[in-house]
């Protein structure tokens, strides 16, 4: 299910266009301020360290460790986050951690670049304390449809309901694996239409827009422009996925 990426090309352009949306950060923030103080954070894929640095800013007593496959991308994220603990890996082959040593585990829009998802909640599982959560935000089917991204570039709908994985198939794969779901809310917010967001346009950093025909990614951003001109907003919408163990 998941799709091969070049994420070594990806880094520069990750490093300035992507950044740490306040409706993906607020139940990561939620989340690690449930935990004691000196608490374990750990980032599955931790790309150029958006999340990392953003939740280090709001609970800075925390311990942060996370990995990433991309040593281009760890690159960045080390200088970004030079108080935190990040490690080469690959999440298919294992996490970086022992058992039972992380207090909580998290992955921002990382599930549709895996293809073996019983192996990314084992270890999931095997690294929680007892108390431990485990949260998800990954893009179910009517995240793909609904938001702007998909009026603007319709052809990334088929392409993105491809990559990306059930959501109701992770929830019953994380069940069987002994991982107990909290909740599951969607997240949503607007954007403005600023040099920000063309700029990511430009730059393609967007993942789907690189796996579209380029006549169709010039088109959507001619409908991009018209948005703007209107005054129009960007919507983002995603899902949050927490769990505990059982």
């Amino acid at each position: 299910m998941g799709k091969p990426m070049d994420y070594g090309s990806a880094a520069p352009y990750y490093a300035i266009h992507r950044w740490a949306l306040p409706w993906k950060l607020d139940p990561l923030v939620a989340a690690a301020g449930a935990r004691p103080e000196g608490a374990v954070i750990l980032e599955v894929g931790c790309g150029t360290g958006d999340y990392l640095a953003a939740l280090h800013e709001v609970h800075p007593k925390h311990r942060y460790h996370g990995f990433d496959i991309s040593p281009e991308m760890l690159l960045v994220a080390r200088a970004r986050c030079p108080w935190a603990e990040l490690q080469l890996a690959n999440a298919e082959a294992g996490f970086p951690a022992d058992d039972a040593d992380v207090d909580l585990v998290y992955a921002v829009d990382v599930l549709h670049h895996l293809e073996n998802y019983d192996r990314f909640f084992a270890e999931s599982a095997r690294v929680l304390r007892r108390d431990g959560h485990l949260v998800a935000i990954t893009d179910a089917a009517e995240d793909l449809r609904d938001r702007t991204l998909a009026q603007l570039f319709p052809t990334t709908v088929a392409v993105n309901m491809e990559r990306y994985p059930s959501v109701d198939g992770l929830v019953e794969r994380a069940a069987g694996l002994g991982l107990r779901l909290v909740s599951r809310t969607t997240a949503r917010g607007h954007i403005e239409m600023d040099e920000r967001i063309m700029g990511t346009l430009a730059a393609r950093s967007i993942s789907e827009l690189r796996l579209i025909p380029d006549d169709e990614y010039r088109e959507g951003v001619a409908r991009a422009e018209k948005l703007r001109a209107a005054g129009e907003t960007w919507l983002s919408q995603t899902t949050v996925l927490d769990w505990t163990q059982r």
